[in-house]
């Protein structure tokens, strides 16, 4: 059962998330295909995304993630919870 619970949790997991994701992204191509104004469009959006409030706040979900997220990177596992 331990193992189901670390794989559920390791799905939120950014760290991890970032370490196998299947694709790789020349960076250099996308700079010389994307302009500075493209750049400012997606950082506004972006933005704008990360500034709606979805009630993850009022549930502190993402203080959870974190929690969980830095737990895994220190001790290798998972915090126990009660």
């Amino acid at each position: 059962m331990k193992g189901e619970i670390d794989l559920c949790l390791d799905q939120f997991n950014l760290l991890r998330m970032g370490k196998v994701l299947p694709f790789n992204i020349d960076m250099k191509a996308v700079r010389k295909e994307i302009s500075l104004r493209d750049y400012y469009f997606m950082y506004r959006d972006f933005k704008s995304y990360l500034d709606q409030d979805l009630g993850i706040r009022e549930a502190k979900i993402g203080e959870i993630q974190k929690r969980n997220m830095y737990h895994r990177l220190m001790f290798n596992r998972y915090p126990v919870s009660v």
